[in-house]
């Protein structure tokens, strides 16, 4: 995985980074079978990020998933097509955010 550290991003210890534009955070509590707990904790200790961020990355990527499949639903575009729509759709919301 590439990571990306801006000019705001605060460097912690362990390799841990935290994102200063995130302004508000939601405290949630997830209920997972003890096999899915522990792959995310080991997923979190060998990516070096919290759990709440791999299951940010999980939930976009199943975002992405279903953008895919509702572009490739409402259009005869291939598979090709579609993933430089979205290709080009994930580009210009990362450059919203800078």
């Amino acid at each position: 995985m590439t990571s990306f550290v801006s000019s705001s991003t605060v460097e912690l210890a362990r390799g841990r980074s935290y994102d200063l534009t995130i302004v508000a955070r939601k405290r949630v509590t997830l209920e997972l079978d003890p096999e899915m707990a522990l792959l995310l904790r080991e997923r979190a200790l060998n990516a070096g990020v919290t759990e709440g961020e791999i299951v940010e990355q999980a939930l976009r990527a199943f975002e992405l998933r279903s953008l895919v499949g509702r572009v490739r639903r409402r259009s005869d575009v291939d598979e090709d097509g579609v993933s430089g729509l979205v290709a080009e759709e994930l580009r210009a919301v990362r450059a919203e955010r800078l």
